[in-house]
């Protein structure tokens, strides 16, 4: 009962902070992210049965790690647009070192996620990582699944109108 009573005032607490911030850097409304990410701690809490002092210290770690992999995400897409930019251009200068780099990136990436990973044996047991790792890419997969269904429906609708 506590921990019910505690997600719930966790999420309206957030959510409101959530709400008053406005749009995010990128342009989208933070309800949509926001939204996404408080349903998959909601259910990454029951998955896992997290307690109070686990959920805390795993979601700082997660934050964390997901902080680092925005900025190296965003590092690989200004390499993208610089190669990007480079075939437009038609600059035949040496693709080489690009290449090189955004491989060094796309490495930094994968080790960000491991070392994650590696570093939840200080608050998980194996099986909880393990199912972790399950949960997420199952989730990702539903909301993956969930958009593309609403952008269909979004279609029909318009072309009900036409």
């Amino acid at each position: 009962m506590k921990l019910s009573t505690f997600l719930f005032f966790l999420i309206v607490i957030t959510s409101q902070i959530t709400f008053s911030q406005g749009f995010m850097q990128d342009g989208r409304p933070p309800f949509l992210g926001g939204k996404i990410e408080e349903l998959e701690k909601i259910k990454l809490i029951e998955t896992l049965q997290l307690d109070e002092e686990t959920m805390l210290k795993f979601f700082s770690r997660r934050k964390a790690h997901q902080e680092n992999m925005r900025e190296i995400m965003q590092k690989k897409d200004s390499l993208i647009l610089q190669l990007e930019n480079k075939i437009k251009n038609g600059n035949e200068s040496d693709y080489q070192g690009d290449i090189d780099n955004f491989i060094k990136t796309d490495e930094k990436l994968m080790m960000e996620r491991s070392n994650f990973i590696r570093s939840l044996n200080e608050i998980f047991t194996e099986k909880e990582i393990a199912e972790l790792i399950v949960f997420e890419k199952r989730f990702r997969s539903e909301i993956r699944k969930e958009i593309i269904k609403q952008g269909k429906r979004k279609r029909g609708r318009r072309q009900q109108l036409n």
